[in-house]
C-alpha cells in the first residue's frame, strides 16, 4: 500500500490565498475602461498577453497552457521533495498559485491578463510575481543548502 501524504496547510493556504488575490486583481484588470496612473512610473492598465513573460513568444498561448498544466501536475507528483521545510512549501504554493492563475487566463481567454504596468518593464500580474518569488525562494533555498 502507498502511503500518501496530505499536502501542508502552508501551500494549501498559499496557493489559494495567492490564486484568489489573482483572480480579484485580474477582475479588475479586465474591466479597466482606462489607464489608471499610479506614479510616474507606474500604471494600472490592462494588457492582454498571448505570449510568456514579457509579452515573447506572442500567440503561444496554447503551447504555453500545454506547459503551465506539465508544470502543475509535476508540482502535484511531487511536491513532497519540493515542500520539505515551511519556506520550501509557500515558495511551491506561490509558483502552483502562480502557473494556476495565469493557466485559467490561458483555457479561458486565450491570453493572460497583465495589468501592472510598469514605464520601464513589461508589464505583469500577481501570478507573475508570485512565480518570480517561489522560484527565487526555491533556488536561494537550493543554492544556499548547497553550501
Amino acid at each position: 500500500m502507498v502511503k500518501t501524504r496530505k499536502p501542508e496547510p502552508d501551500l494549501l493556504l498559499t496557493t489559494i490565498a495567492v490564486l484568489a488575490f489573482d483572480r480579484l486583481t485580474k477582475h479588475y484588470a479586465q474591466n479597466l475602461t482606462e489607464p489608471i496612473s499610479i506614479t510616474p512610473l507606474l500604471s494600472i492598465s490592462l494588457v492582454r498577453n498571448t505570449g510568456a513573460a514579457f509579452g515573447i513568444l506572442p500567440g503561444t498561448s496554447l503551447i504555453l497552457a500545454a506547459i503551465g498544466t506539465a508544470v502543475i501536475a509535476a508540482i502535484l507528483l511531487s511536491y513532497r521533495k519540493l515542500s520539505a521545510t515551511r519556506k520550501t512549501r509557500i515558495a511551491t504554493g506561490l509558483i502552483l498559485a502562480g502557473t494556476t492563475g495565469n493557466l485559467i487566463d490561458r483555457l479561458l481567454l486565450g491570453y493572460v491578463i497583465d495589468f501592472i504596468d510598469p514605464s520601464f518593464w513589461p508589464a505583469f500580474n500577481v501570478a507573475d510575481a508570485a512565480l518570480t518569488v517561489g522560484a527565487a525562494i526555491l533556488l536561494i533555498h537550493i543554492y544556499t543548502k548547497k553550501n
